[in-house]
């Protein structure tokens, strides 16, 4: 029975025009029968189901750690804004649902209304909840901890984030590394010419050493062994919430000497808060309150996690403030990568961002405290962002915001010392910032921080021409 799948195997190889290990292993399994040695036959039987039956229960490991990411009670119910269930696996783009504290997100859409804390540990493993705000994404199989939203889908279940995410590992297992492929190449040239060997011991000598020879000329271990290892290695980073969209990506992974980081998200946890708030000479209360509100309306559009922070100020904590503080009348929203935001509110022309982008000029000045020439008067929180807000081309107010370290960075800057791995971090922020984060780091236990290349005050195309450097010098 266990020569069954070996012959169905040979057979696609033969009618392909190929002599694989498959036909090898074949003609083993019946030169060992007619040697009258049943175990040796059993044996090469057995290594070969077991090799397909370890892929393919690496295979089910794989997709149903991805159902457990979408799966859970009343997973596939969803409530209607009147208060009707329909099943989720119904739902079209444009369809409106609601989510409350406790409910599993039924389908990826983006936030119409409300606000929620939404734990995304099973698609991510960031175990911190995340806030969303209206015109925030949410994707299937994450969790409302605290919080009420409607939401609109924005894909059928069929196209969501979690069935894509099912079909890219599905591709990455179907592809092969270079080892693979190097050892199917050998594989053809070697069964053909173990075959012919053969031919002629049996024809020179006798039949029974040809037999032998073919017996013991079976590759089983070395042919089969790659697919399971890389297989397996694609299930436990897809487990991990790391998805490999190749295998041969993978193998490329063991020659890399060199990572390349930003800050915000990835060494710190993304998730920003104020710790000061303050206004220029002549800006009453009541009007940096009011470009408070303004800023918060024109970064309750965008995405990054310095404005979910300025919105949280603005409105407060989740579940705590009404999100009728903001305004919905936001129009001609830019967004400058690594400067900030600018739109309209309220028929008001808002800016938010670096002080070059609303329009402050400091001069020769820096940024350490009572040096920063013409914005003196903002906050100088040591490892802080400052964020400027321009209303009407003037300037009334500055944030100070900190984004703490993630508490797994230490740990994993050490590993990455441990390893040989040289880092960069390429950011958008400060040069003191990163100065900041880096002395956290070392204080936590990362190591020595002194060799790690911070690039600061970068944008998109300074990050891609770093990238670019570093392998015309010979770093992978």
């Amino acid at each position: 029975l266990g020569a069954l799948p070996l012959a169905r195997d040979a057979a696609r190889a033969a009618s392909a025009g190929r002599l694989d290990v498959n036909v090898l292993m074949l003609v083993a399994v019946a030169g060992a029968l007619q040697l009258g040695d049943a175990a040796e036959a059993a044996t090469v039987c057995v290594v070969a189901c077991l090799a397909k039956v370890a892929e393919a229960e690496c295979l089910r490991r794989v997709r149903n750690a991805l159902q457990d990411a979408t799966a859970g009670d009343g997973a596939d119910a969803a409530t209607r804004p009147d208060g009707s269930t329909v099943d989720a696996a119904a739902l079209k783009k444009g369809d409106v649902v609601v989510v409350r504290a406790g409910e599993r997100v039924p389908v990826d859409g983006v936030v119409l209304f409300g606000k929620a804390a939404v734990d995304e540990s099973a698609l991510t493993g960031e175990s911190e909840p995340v806030e969303k705000l209206k015109g925030s994404s949410v994707s299937r199989g994450t969790v409302a901890t605290q919080g009420f939203v409607k939401v609109e889908a924005t894909a059928a279940r069929s196209e969501d984030g979690a069935s894509e995410l099912a079909r890219l590992v599905d591709e990455a297992q179907a592809t092969s590394t270079k080892t693979q492929d190097l050892i199917g190449r050998f594989a053809e040239i070697f069964t053909p010419f173990v075959l012919l060997c053969a031919i002629a011991v049996g024809c020179a000598v006798s039949v029974r050493v040809a037999l032998v020879m073919l017996v013991l000329a079976c590759p089983c271990a070395l042919v089969l062994a790659a697919p399971i290892v890389v297989v397996a290695s694609l299930g436990g980073a897809a487990k991990r919430g790391v998805l490999v969209k190749s295998a041969i990506a993978l193998e490329q992974l063991a020659a890399v000497d060199l990572l390349c980081a930003d800050k915000t998200g990835t060494i710190t946890q993304g998730r920003c808060r104020v710790v000061a708030v303050a206004s220029p000479p002549g800006v009453d209360d009541k009007t940096a309150a009011r470009a408070l509100q303004l800023a918060g309306s024109l970064e309750a559009v965008t995405a990054h996690p310095l404005a979910a922070a300025i919105v949280n100020e603005a409105v407060g904590c989740v579940g705590e403030a009404d999100a009728s503080a903001l305004s919905d009348d936001v129009s001609s929203v830019v967004v400058t990568s690594g400067a900030g935001v600018a739109g309209v509110v309220d028929g008001v022309a808002v800016k938010a961002g670096t002080a070059a982008h609303c329009g402050l000029d400091l001069g020769t000045g820096g940024w350490a405290p009572g040096e920063r020439g013409a914005a003196a008067w903002a906050p100088g929180e040591r490892g802080a962002t400052t964020i400027f807000v321009a209303v009407a081309g003037q300037i009334q107010l500055a944030l100070a915001i900190v984004d703490p370290v993630r508490d797994e960075a230490p740990r994993a800057l050490l590993a990455l010392q441990r390893l040989g791995l040289g880092l960069a971090i390429l950011t958008g922020d400060r040069p003191e910032v990163v100065d900041g984060v880096l002395k956290d780091l070392e204080r936590r236990g990362a190591g020595d921080v002194a060799s790690v290349d911070v690039r600061a005050t970068c944008k998109p195309a300074d990050k891609l021409d770093y990238v670019r450097h570093a392998q015309r010098a010979g770093r992978v």
